[in-house]
């Protein structure tokens, strides 16, 4: 996540930031965040798997665009 805060313009990364904060905020549970980075995204890998939730991950990224 870093790699593309600094590598892509400011306001490419705020909006994605304010996405994610919109996503988080308006209470999905962590089945549709696991939905959304998983299926809809396209990530290959599942912070569950490390046990990590969603919604923490979604946080810990939030933070690193910051």
């Amino acid at each position: 996540m870093t790699e593309f805060r600094d590598g892509e313009p400011p306001e490419v990364v705020e909006e994605l930031r304010n996405s994610m904060e919109r996503v988080l905020s308006s209470g999905v549970r962590e089945e549709e965040l696991a939905a959304l980075r998983l299926d809809r995204a396209g990530a290959c890998n599942d912070p569950r798997q490390d046990g990590l939730e969603m919604s923490v991950w979604f946080r810990q990224m939030i933070d690193a665009l910051l």
